[in-house]
């Protein structure tokens, strides 16, 4: 860990009554003690006529193939070949209106929506999708891309070569002509329309003449021009304090309704809140449990939760080693109370979740619910000879109030059973060298836990890049038969047997999925359900050009 001046340490743990009373006082005072709401520099598009849309929706890399966090801003702009609904329940059509697949599931044919236009006026054509899928895979810019693209276009033919270099084409993209694409896989897959649903398409013309190097993305484009087929168009960019976008009269799907939306930089959702009192934010998303009771109260304001994609656990490292055996892993489990957390301190602003991935079309038969069992936990202990001289370190990355009243939470649960902890948030630079290998005890995490269950497999996979901490050959196995199984019901009793597996080792102990909401003013209609996760990163159709603002 490098710099443990940033960190926050709390050494003396509460009783569990208190400690429940206490950090839900220290919620409600917060409020009281909030600054004054900061004056916002005034984008070109305040000045315009007609409606415009303000939110805290600000993308602090505009740049749509090296996002992270937030999708609502880039899904105003971009459009991806397919796309996923609102709730992640199903792929719809987006720059493509139609696709078939051949026999053997390899060869993907998709017809493209017929005069669409780029924001420049220049008509899309199926080359914009060949050229962007061989651009983002090309060895120099895929090394400097967002690491949660990349893998979702392995698959096509020939991609793994073209990205190392060993091949100087990627030959599974191809266009008959200028209203089809042809997308051939290595090997047939449930996943691919997911996977292309993640994909946004860049304008060819525009990007051509750009060198494909490493300094790829410092081109003008990508700061000045952002050209897109999206309903609305970009604008202007002020670093770390706006970014303001304006309709997009020849949008395909019809000219929106609002002339413009100004995503605003607001770290706080205090300040976010008194902003949107102060009528200068129309659109807020809300993650504090006390933020969104607070919203709730004011009968001006809609509020409502995006779908539950987040997923918060606590992974488990080696550290120490005794961590490895999964009586203790469970045991842990056992020993916190969280339904009494989320019932106090998420105030139902947070689902129950047992295992690390939550589909509705995969049953849960079999799965350990883990109801609160303190003697459970010390028997479990004792069989795997815990001593309890051994502290246990318990990270988080987030440095926010909240958190901290979950760190304690779980440090006093986990004292309760004899498992002394050493409570520490910080910046996630600060110990991602360690994290990634596995050098700690415990880290409160969150993850997507994505529209379908081989989301985990980057996790969990003994042979996934991202993965250095875990293996189990039953749950690679169970991993590949979901990745190569195309049948649904075959593929949910695979993933069901998976869940059972991933809830008895409990790599990661999983918790809780937090409804994180979005409070509008009800001035704005057309948003309830269609702004998505805040914080997801998973692209999705917002329905755009239908909201309005009286």
């Amino acid at each position: 860990m490098s710099d443990p001046t940033r960190s926050r340490i709390l050494t003396h743990p509460l009783s569990r009554r208190s400690l429940l009373k206490q950090t839900a006082a220290a919620g409600a005072a917060a409020s009281l003690v909030l600054p004054a709401s900061a004056r916002f520099a005034s984008p070109a598009a305040a000045q315009e006529t007609g409606a415009s849309l303000s939110g805290n929706f600000y993308q602090s890399i505009p740049n749509p193939w090296q996002m992270a966090g937030q999708a609502v801003w880039t899904a105003l702009v971009f459009d991806t070949l397919v796309a996923w609904d609102e709730n992640y329940s199903g792929i719809i059509p987006s720059l493509a209106e139609s696709w078939t697949a051949s026999e053997d599931g390899l060869v993907n044919t998709f017809k493209l929506r017929q005069g669409v236009t780029w924001h420049d006026g220049q008509p899309f054509a199926s080359a914009d999708i060949v050229w962007s899928y061989t651009t983002f895979l090309h060895p120099a810019v895929a090394t400097v891309s967002a690491s949660w693209i990349l893998p979702n276009l392995h698959n096509i033919k020939g991609a793994e070569a073209y990205t190392t270099g060993a091949a100087p084409e990627l030959p599974g993209v191809k266009a008959p002509d200028e209203s089809t694409v042809e997308i051939t896989l290595e090997q047939a897959s449930p996943l691919f329309l997911n996977q292309i649903a993640m994909c946004w398409i860049l304008p060819k013309h525009a990007l051509e003449s750009v060198p494909l190097d490493d300094k790829f993305f410092d081109a003008p484009y990508f700061s000045e021009q952002l050209i897109g087929t999206g309903p609305f168009k970009f604008k202007e960019w002020e670093r770390d304090q706006f970014i303001t976008i304006v309709r997009h009269d020849g949008y395909y799907r019809g000219t929106p309704k609002l002339d413009s939306i100004v995503a605003r930089k607001v770290d706080q959702g205090s300040v976010a809140i008194l902003s949107q009192q102060n009528g200068e934010l129309d659109a807020i998303f809300l993650t504090s449990p006390d933020d969104i009771e607070t919203v709730k109260k004011d009968a001006n304001l809609d509020v409502f939760p995006g779908p539950g994609m987040v997923l918060q656990s606590l992974g488990v490292g080696h550290n120490p080693p005794i961590l490895d055996d999964k009586r203790v892993r469970q045991a842990l489990l056992y020993a916190l109370d969280r339904q009494t957390i989320l019932d106090t301190l998420y105030k139902g602003t947070a689902e129950l979740v047992n295992t690390p991935f939550v589909v509705d079309w995969v049953p849960m038969d079999g799965v350990n619910p883990y109801a609160y069992d303190p003697d459970k936990a010390k028997s479990l202990l004792a069989e795997a000879g815990w001593d309890a001289g051994v502290s246990v370190d318990l990270w988080a990355y987030y440095t926010d109030q909240f958190t901290g009243q979950l760190l304690a939470a779980f440090q006093q649960y986990f004292g309760d059973v004899g498992i002394k902890t050493n409570v520490l948030q910080a910046e996630w630079e600060n110990m991602q060298a360690d994290a990634t290998v596995g050098k700690f005890g415990l880290l409160y995490q969150g993850s997507s836990r994505g529209p379908d269950p081989d989301a985990v497999y980057i996790y969990f996979h003994s042979k996934s890049e991202y993965n250095k901490i875990y293996s189990d050959p039953d749950v690679d196995k169970l991993l590949d038969e979901g990745r190569s199984t195309l049948d649904q019901e075959q593929r949910a009793a695979i993933y069901n047997q998976l869940a059972v597996k991933l809830n008895d080792l409990n790599f990661w102990l999983s918790l809780w999925t937090p409804l994180r909401h979005w409070s509008v003013v009800k001035t704005v209609s057309g948003t309830n359900g269609k702004m998505g996760t805040p914080g997801l990163h998973i692209p999705f159709y917002t329905q755009a050009e239908t909201w309005t603002k009286a």
